[in-house]
C-alpha cells in the first residue's frame, strides 16, 4: 500500500513536470487504476507541494499514536511525591497532562490539598458496585419482566429505579 502511494506521487511529479494540472493528472489516474486512484484533492494537495518547490514524494514523518503509560510508573512517580501536580507528571513521563489524570482517577487517587490521596478501598468498592447495579437495572430484558412484576404491584419502573438510585448512592 505505501509503495503504491509513492507510485501514484511520482506519477503525479511526472504530470507536475509535463506542465499538467492536478485535474488532468486525476483524470489520467483514474483512467488507468480506476477506483484505487487517489482522490482529487489528494493531486491537488500533491500539485500545491511541487508549486512551492517541495519535490519530494517521501510521506513526512509523524507523531503516531500517544505513548502508552504504565500505570504502575504513575502509582511510583505520585508514592515518591505526593505533591505533585499533573502537570509535573506529565513532563516527567512525558505524556500529556490529560492522560495522567485519566489514569491516576482510574488507579482511585484523588488530590485534597494538593495532596494525591488514594481513596478507602470500600469507596472503590461502592463505585463498581454501583455501576454494576445500575447496568443491571438498564438491560432491556430485566426491565421486561420487572415491569410485569412490578406493574402488578402498583408501581413503575422509573420509581423503582429512582429509588434504588437513592438507597445505593
Amino acid at each position: 500500500m505505501e509503495n503504491q502511494k509513492e507510485h501514484f506521487r511520482h506519477i503525479l511529479f511526472y504530470y507536475f513536470r509535463k506542465g499538467k494540472n492536478a485535474v488532468q493528472a486525476h483524470k489520467k489516474l483514474r483512467d488507468v487504476y480506476g477506483e484505487d486512484a487517489l482522490k482529487l484533492r489528494q493531486c491537488q494537495n500533491w500539485f500545491t507541494k511541487f508549486r512551492s518547490r517541495d519535490f519530494n514524494v517521501k510521506d513526512a514523518p509523524r507523531s503516531g499514536r500517544p505513548i502508552e503509560i504504565d500505570d504502575d510508573k504513575i502509582k511510583a512517580l505520585i508514592d515518591s511525591n505526593r505533591r505533585l501536580t499533573t502537570r509535573e507528571s506529565a513532563e516527567n513521563l512525558n505524556v500529556l497532562k490529560s492522560s495522567v489524570e485519566i489514569h491516576l482517577k482510574r488507579l482511585g487517587y484523588i488530590s485534597k490539598l494538593d495532596i494525591w490521596i488514594l481513596l478507602p478501598f470500600f469507596r472503590q468498592l461502592h463505585d463498581s458496585a454501583l455501576k454494576k447495579v445500575l447496568i443491571f437495572f438498564s438491560k432491556k430484558q430485566f426491565q421486561q419482566r420487572f415491569d410485569i412484576l412490578i406493574s402488578s404491584q402498583g408501581f413503575t419502573i422509573q420509581g423503582v429505579l429512582q429509588r434504588t438510585k437513592r438507597m445505593v448512592i
